[in-house]
């Protein structure tokens, strides 16, 4: 028997799915910050290091029998040792781009896509079936919008907290807690060093949760079943907070500028999709995305992914190992996904 293997490997977990001939989802898997100890691949972040790839691929394999495995990833340098050790059959490498799949978890076939994670891009697929992708730079050189550029604001506005009262934010004391720093020197001085000093750019990134959540304040509201349809509201929380997320959406929403205005799309029916962790778990975010990208683009659709990369990326190849009935094996994977990933605490986005 054939099976898929999709394995989406991030700068902050890596998330695997195994998949049956059928469409059906048997085995998931998650590994990544803060579970990961191996730094050896720290400036890609730790859902790309061999310990987070491993313990993800274990876990999604495990008590799955097949003959045949065919994978499906970005970085295939993650792939091979631990497939090499912990599988006997014959393997099949498909690799592909992070962004294939995901107008597929909407049922589009073109569109543009909004990615904030850990990093960030914008890619189109136009019409015509031309293709266009914007930064997924790093944090360094880009990634703007990303999970990691929102902690690295949420950092700057902890250390200026005491410069005036109009910079007073609850962030001072998460930020401090959440990086096991001790706020013992006034004006910002316990922050100096604080980006050398973190070894995985994933600590960095983390921080966007808690940004949201402070945010967020007194209103942390169930998700919507039917989180497509939502755009997000005006946070009643802290305020700083609140206006980090909408510089961070802000900056993706310049990326999506960039790609909307050199394709020429204004009066075109085209859909943006927003997808990554900071997009499908922050409505805030969300808000203040569609709200900047409306102002130049008012004719474009919004939606928004509920669930994550790895089962697009599990769409994308899925023909490789569908007994005849594709379009049968695409509905039953996404309906087994949004069961598993609704119900499981234990593997959030």
């Amino acid at each position: 028997m054939r099976c898929l293997l999709a394995v989406d490997s991030g700068g902050t977990k890596c998330q695997t799915i195994a998949v049956k001939e059928d469409g059906s989802l048997v085995g998931w898997g998650r590994g990544g910050f803060p579970d990961s100890t191996d730094c050896a691949h720290v400036h890609h972040g730790s859902g790309r290091s061999a310990e987070s790839v491993n313990s993800a691929i274990m876990q999604a394999l495990r008590g799955v029998e097949c003959s045949e495995l065919h994978v499906v990833g970005y970085h295939r340098w993650a792939l091979d040792a631990v497939l090499g050790s912990g599988f006997q059959g014959e393997v099949v490498h498909h690799p592909v781009p992070e962004h294939d799949g995901i107008l597929q978890l909407v049922g589009l076939e073109f569109g543009l896509i909004a990615s904030a994670g850990t990093g960030a891009f914008v890619h189109v697929v136009a019409q015509d079936g031309s293709h266009l992708h914007l930064d997924s730079l790093g944090p360094i050189l880009g990634d703007h919008g990303s999970a990691y550029h929102i902690g690295m604001l949420a950092v700057q506005a902890a250390a200026k907290c005491d410069w005036h009262p109009r910079h007073e934010t609850s962030l001072k004391e998460v930020v401090h807690e959440a990086l096991s720093l001790t706020a013992d020197r006034g004006r910002g001085t316990s922050l100096i060093g604080v980006f050398d000093r973190v070894k995985d750019r994933a600590a960095i990134a983390d921080l966007a949760r808690l940004v949201d959540e402070e945010a967020r304040g007194s209103e942390h509201h169930e998700r919507p079943e039917h989180p497509e349809l939502v755009e997000g509201r005006s946070g009643r929380g802290d305020a700083v907070a609140n206006a980090i997320l909408d510089e961070a959406a802000s900056s993706l929403a310049q990326t999506v500028y960039d790609a909307y205005d050199s394709l020429q799309m204004s009066g075109l029916d085209y859909c943006l999709v927003g997808t990554g962790g900071v997009i499908e778990s922050s409505d805030i975010y969300w808000g203040h995305l569609c709200e900047h990208v409306r102002e130049f683009a008012p004719d474009l659709r919004f939606a928004r992914t509920d669930l994550p990369h790895v089962v697009g990326t599990a769409l994308s190849a899925l023909h490789n190992i569908a007994n005849g009935d594709l379009d049968g094996a695409r509905e039953r994977l996404i309906s087994s996904a949004r069961e598993v990933f609704r119900s499981n605490k234990e593997f959030p986005k």
